[in-house]
């Protein structure tokens, strides 16, 4: 994926657009023209972030969880804290019987 203009704050939301942008035309299936519409039907807000690679070393794909942080890459961690931080204040939290669950509330 190349984005065109990295610079501007707003590519990577125009790319997730053209995206689900509707295509006529035979080479698109109807599964994927569905998929679009439904996208954008079910998720009017939406917005995208693109993050680099998390890791360097490809032979540490397949155990990333088992890293510390610093075998991540910086830019994704600080990719990463951006994210958490949108979602954080777009989200609300989840409540049953009127109580925020937790995980806590869960186990």
């Amino acid at each position: 994926m190349q984005l065109e203009d990295k610079n501007n704050l707003n590519a990577e939301k125009q790319y997730l657009e053209n995206v689900l942008e509707e295509i006529s035309g035979i080479s698109t299936t109807i599964e994927k023209k569905r998929v679009r519409a439904l996208i954008r039907t079910y998720f009017p807000e939406r917005d995208w972030i693109v993050m680099v690679i998390y890791i360097e070393k490809e032979n540490n794909l397949q155990n990333f969880q088992n890293l510390p942080d610093n075998q991540f890459r910086r830019e994704f961690l600080e990719q990463s804290k951006i994210f958490r931080n949108k979602n954080m204040k777009k989200t609300n939290p989840k409540r049953f019987r009127n109580k925020i669950l937790t995980d806590f509330i869960l186990v």
